[in-house]
């Protein structure tokens, strides 16, 4: 076993501070209470005794049972742990003696540590055995002395936590912030009246940080998440090697070209009725590829979907079927998640989006309306939500996912679709009546756009419609 592969066990923090966890290292947990400190204690420890690392838990306030049910909930199995051997538990009596700190505290910790021989020690919370002291001083003398030495005398990485008042942003305990190694603050806020979580590298040695703050979740089954920016240099050129053998219809196939994954499709559409032309086009695609197709919506629920996609099928395609057959037919290629936009933060559509997306695997995600959600020109972080899209956009096409996002009319996230997508298609109404009255413009890099017309657009509606009967719990009309 590698002694120093130590981890924060959150993708995306190890990221962030890569290099800034080694043997020796001090880490300082900040934060308000309930903004997620003992989680992020926990999941370090956790996912260091799933390396190898045995871990310390030294806690004064928490209780044993209450952690590990806690734990559990979102993912961390500490039970089983702790029956390998790999994790200890410890309660640390506190009383307002300096004495306690001196004599019983430090000594109680000395003797698990000599006795368990952890790699990693969790100290949860460092703030009340500091105040217990009564003087900046003292406090400044047990952290130099005792706790600044403490990972170079167990060989690995400690953990302090420490609390911050609700009314103030600094840790004030002892100068805690120049004898830790990396400074990592918690902060929660209430944004439209939902809730926001944010962490802060205050500090990092050996670690090049060029991002500070980052939005997390705390997710049950899920933990702690967080989502850094992806580098332009990690995501790489779609998979020219890999075009999807059809889009369902030759002539869609010979007017847009090959489309390859870790392509992006932006669709502009007049209105709901329209996305269901597309949302049929990426079904067949999927089928036609034996790849899975997730689609995400932020404007309908899934058995709506469900439904408009059966009703479509009939109206236009002449097949019979019901949306429950549909979706008993499609369950195993087709995955459907739906949220309000008014309920959740851009912050936290976009985490959701790419834990989908890595949960499913899907060769397509098609997002119905913006992922952002509805965002005015009057919103005061709209540079916040622009970059949070482009973050997205750019997260599907380091996984070679076929990103489509079917937006309607135009929103204020038009130009940073515009810019970034490989294919724009713009659904035109005709004005005769009728399903078929569209023209799709289709405009593609290095390419003229090019209209499909109604008539090309029926001859893919037969295609397509061939394409359905053959499939199982189909019948004509």
């Amino acid at each position: 076993m590698c002694l120093n592969n130590y981890t924060f066990g959150i993708d995306g923090l190890d990221a962030l501070l890569r290099g800034a966890l080694s043997a020796g290292t001090l880490v300082v947990v900040a934060g308000h209470p309930g903004s997620g400190k003992t989680t992020l204690a926990s999941t370090i420890c956790y996912h260091n005794a799933l390396k190898g690392h045995k871990c310390l838990y030294a806690s004064v306030q928490e209780d044993k049972e209450k952690l590990f049910k806690n734990m559990k909930n979102l993912g961390l199995d500490l039970d089983s742990v702790e029956k390998n051997g790999y994790l200890k538990f410890l309660h640390l009596p506190l009383t307002a003696s300096e004495d306690t700190v001196t004599n019983v505290i430090i000594d109680v910790l000395n003797e698990r540590i000599e006795e368990f021989g952890p790699n990693v020690v969790i100290v949860d919370s460092v703030t009340p055995i500091l105040k217990s002291l009564g003087s900046e001083i003292k406090a400044r003398a047990i952290l130099q002395n005792y706790f600044a030495g403490l990972s170079k005398v167990i060989g690995g990485i400690v953990i302090l936590v420490a609390e911050i008042p609700l009314s103030e942003e600094r840790i004030e305990l002892g100068n805690i912030e120049f004898v830790s190694d990396v400074i990592i603050v918690l902060r929660h806020s209430v944004v439209r009246r939902l809730l926001l979580r944010e962490l802060e590298v205050r500090k990092a040695r050996g670690a090049p940080v060029s991002i500070a703050k980052v939005v997390f979740t705390i997710t049950e089954g899920l933990g702690f998440k967080v989502f850094t920016p992806p580098a332009l240099s990690e995501i790489p050129a779609p998979a020219l090697e890999r075009p999807l053998e059809t889009m369902g219809c030759r002539t869609i196939d010979r007017r847009i070209g090959p489309v390859y994954r870790g392509e992006l499709i932006y669709v502009k559409s007049p209105g709901l009725h329209y996305h269901y032309y597309i949302l049929a086009y990426a079904l067949l695609s999927a089928l036609h590829n034996k790849g899975k197709l997730l689609i995400i919506s932020y404007e309908s629920s899934p058995a709506y979907i469900w439904y408009q996609l059966s009703e479509m099928i009939k109206d236009i395609f002449r097949v019979e079927i019901s949306a429950s057959k549909l979706e008993s037919l499609l369950s195993e290629f087709v995955k459907i998640e739906a949220y309000n936009p008014a309920a959740y933060l851009p912050e936290d559509l976009y985490q959701k989006a790419i834990v989908l997306a890595d949960h499913y695997k899907p060769m397509l995600m098609l997002f119905l309306g913006s992922p952002i959600g509805d965002v005015t020109s009057e919103e005061p972080r709209l540079r916040e939500y622009k970059d949070i899209l482009i973050n997205l956009l750019l997260h599907l096409k380091s996984r070679k996912l076929i990103g489509i996002v079917i937006e309607t009319g135009s929103s204020e996230f038009s130009s940073v679709l515009s810019s970034i997508a490989d294919i724009i298609v713009t659904i035109n109404p005709r004005e005769a009546a009728g399903p078929l009255s569209v023209e799709f413009t289709v405009s593609r890099r290095i390419r003229s756009p090019y209209t499909i017309s109604e008539k090309e657009l029926r001859s893919c509606f037969d295609e397509i419609s061939d394409f359905l009967l053959k499939l199982p719990l189909m019948e004509t009309r």
